[in-house]
Protein backbone atom coordinates (compact mmCIF):
# COMPACT_ATOMS: atom_id res chain seq x y z
CA UNK A 1 0.00 0.00 0.00
CA UNK A 2 1.42 3.49 -0.84
CA UNK A 3 1.75 5.78 1.76
CA UNK A 4 1.09 9.27 -0.47
CA UNK A 5 -2.71 10.59 -1.56
CA UNK A 6 -3.29 12.65 -4.14
CA UNK A 7 -4.51 16.06 -2.87
CA UNK A 8 -6.79 16.74 -5.35
CA UNK A 9 -8.43 13.23 -5.88
CA UNK A 10 -7.51 11.02 -2.77
CA UNK A 11 -5.91 8.38 -4.78
CA UNK A 12 -2.80 6.18 -3.95
CA UNK A 13 0.33 6.94 -5.47
CA UNK A 14 3.19 5.45 -6.51
CA UNK A 15 6.53 6.60 -5.13
CA UNK A 16 7.57 7.25 -8.67
CA UNK A 17 4.22 9.21 -9.92
CA UNK A 18 4.24 11.52 -6.96
CA UNK A 19 4.20 15.15 -8.22
CA UNK A 20 4.75 18.01 -5.05
CA UNK A 21 3.20 21.00 -5.88
CA UNK A 22 4.03 24.37 -3.77
CA UNK A 23 1.96 27.69 -3.87
CA UNK A 24 2.75 30.46 -2.57
CA UNK A 25 -0.77 34.01 -2.51
CA UNK A 26 0.22 36.73 -1.12
CA UNK A 27 -0.11 40.33 -1.25
CA UNK A 28 2.06 42.84 -3.73
CA UNK A 29 4.92 44.30 -1.44
CA UNK A 30 5.10 47.35 -3.16
CA UNK A 31 4.05 50.53 -1.48
CA UNK A 32 3.99 53.92 -3.33
CA UNK A 33 3.62 57.01 -1.61
CA UNK A 34 3.83 60.17 -3.14
CA UNK A 35 4.42 64.10 -1.29
CA UNK A 36 0.35 64.05 -0.71
CA UNK A 37 0.70 60.77 1.13
CA UNK A 38 3.65 61.80 3.37
CA UNK A 39 2.02 65.09 4.30
CA UNK A 40 -1.11 62.92 5.91
CA UNK A 41 -2.37 62.75 8.99
CA UNK A 42 -2.75 59.13 8.92
CA UNK A 43 -3.62 58.45 12.36
CA UNK A 44 -7.66 58.68 11.15
CA UNK A 45 -7.25 56.46 8.53
CA UNK A 46 -5.55 53.98 11.20
CA UNK A 47 -8.14 54.33 13.14
CA UNK A 48 -10.82 53.29 10.73
CA UNK A 49 -8.63 49.92 9.60
CA UNK A 50 -8.42 49.65 13.53
CA UNK A 51 -12.33 49.01 13.76
CA UNK A 52 -12.47 47.42 10.60
CA UNK A 53 -10.20 45.32 11.93
CA UNK A 54 -9.79 44.30 15.57
CA UNK A 55 -12.74 41.76 15.91
CA UNK A 56 -11.52 39.56 12.93
CA UNK A 57 -9.70 36.18 13.93
CA UNK A 58 -5.49 36.90 13.51
CA UNK A 59 -5.35 34.00 11.11
CA UNK A 60 -8.14 35.56 8.53
CA UNK A 61 -6.08 38.36 8.77
CA UNK A 62 -2.86 36.77 8.32
CA UNK A 63 -4.29 34.57 5.01
CA UNK A 64 -5.17 38.03 3.92
CA UNK A 65 -1.86 38.71 3.38
CA UNK A 66 -0.15 35.84 2.80
CA UNK A 67 -1.00 31.75 2.46
CA UNK A 68 0.72 28.97 1.36
CA UNK A 69 0.27 25.56 -0.13
CA UNK A 70 2.11 21.99 -0.22
CA UNK A 71 -0.01 19.46 -1.83
CA UNK A 72 0.87 15.44 -3.24
CA UNK A 73 -0.84 15.04 -6.72
CA UNK A 74 -0.53 12.21 -8.91
CA UNK A 75 0.09 12.02 -12.47
CA UNK A 76 -3.64 12.46 -13.44
CA UNK A 77 -4.08 15.42 -11.48
CA UNK A 78 -1.01 17.26 -12.41
CA UNK A 79 -1.78 17.13 -15.63
CA UNK A 80 -5.22 18.74 -14.96
CA UNK A 81 -3.24 21.32 -12.58
CA UNK A 82 -0.76 22.09 -15.91
CA UNK A 83 -3.68 22.31 -18.04
CA UNK A 84 -5.93 24.77 -16.22
CA UNK A 85 -3.17 26.88 -14.99
CA UNK A 86 -1.80 27.75 -18.57
CA UNK A 87 -5.55 28.18 -20.10
CA UNK A 88 -5.44 30.55 -17.08
CA UNK A 89 -8.61 28.74 -15.42
CA UNK A 90 -7.97 29.96 -11.92
CA UNK A 91 -11.10 28.71 -10.23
Amino acid sequence: MSKYICGSCGESIKKRQRYCLHMELFAAPEVELDAEDIRQDLREEMQRIWERVKNVDSKKLEEDVYICYDLTLCKKCRDIFVQRIKCKEFI
